[in-house]
């Protein structure tokens, strides 16, 4: 009851959202110390607030209440829908960024075997490579695993779905109705990807009198493959699907 007090004043006005201080004689401690007990920890609608602190009074003297440093619990926050959300947002522009590094590093393979083995060389031969791949793993699973949360949250607050589809902007896109699928589909891929060229025959070759793996022959050779192009070709329009759902939901989350 306290916090919807508290919560209600806030909305409709009765406490200021501006402004240095405030001093609140009445409502007192009670309504936050209730709050706390009740198990609330993170207050949405204080987050809208630019104000830093609140300042409530109880009798005398004036107790100094830090309402923002207290409502954003990390904890709170994150496991919460919008959170989680965040979450996913953030894990995948990391995958996105790591795509699109990974796909300028291959345009090396214009420049000729040398360049790409080189570079393929300096890579795996660098002893973060590891931080970055455990890094890029957790990413992963944050991502899938958080979407699957979010996925089935959904499903069970709406079992049954809308008797009509939404229209103009409300309208789901196919993008976003086949994100799971698509999402699936992309893993798929990056696992056979690395069965491919991570874990796949190893060819050497000599650079600079060093010996390293010749991994642009191998790329060579399975893009000679009709079957292999096809399915990097369909995998590359399933990621702009995918992409361009994800783009479009960080703008209106």
């Amino acid at each position: 009851m306290g916090l919807g007090l508290l919560t209600e004043a806030w909305a409709s006005g009765f406490l200021p959202r501006h402004g240095p201080r405030a001093s609140y004689r009445g409502m007192g401690l009670g309504l936050l110390t209730e709050a706390r007990a009740s198990g609330y920890s993170f207050f949405p609608q204080l987050l809208e607030s630019t104000a830093a602190s609140r300042y409530i009074q109880k009798g005398s003297p004036e107790i100094e209440v830090q309402l923002m440093a207290t409502a954003t619990s990390w904890k709170a926050y994150l496991g919460s829908s919008i959170g989680k959300k965040k979450l996913v947002g953030l894990t995948g522009l990391a995958i996105s960024f790591f795509t699109l590094a990974h796909m300028a590093g291959n345009l090396l393979l214009f420049v000729g075997p040398d360049a790409y083995n080189l570079y393929s060389h300096k890579l795996v031969s660098n002893p973060a490579i590891y931080v970055a791949e455990a890094g890029l793993v957790a990413f992963f699973l944050i991502h899938i695993g958080l979407t699957i949360q979010l996925t089935m949250a959904n499903r069970a607050a709406r079992p049954v779905g809308y008797a009509h589809s939404g229209m103009g902007v409300k309208k789901t896109s196919f993008a976003a109705k086949t994100a799971i699928l698509s999402g699936l589909l992309l893993l798929s891929f990056v696992v056979l990807h690395l069965i491919t060229f991570k874990y796949g025959p190893v060819y050497t070759t000599m650079v600079d009198g060093v010996e390293m793996r010749d991994i642009y022959t191998l790329v060579v050779e399975k893009f000679q493959q009709p079957g292999y192009v096809a399915w990097y070709f369909l995998s590359l329009v399933i990621l702009g699907l995918h992409l361009s759902h994800g783009v479009k939901a960080s703008f209106q989350s």
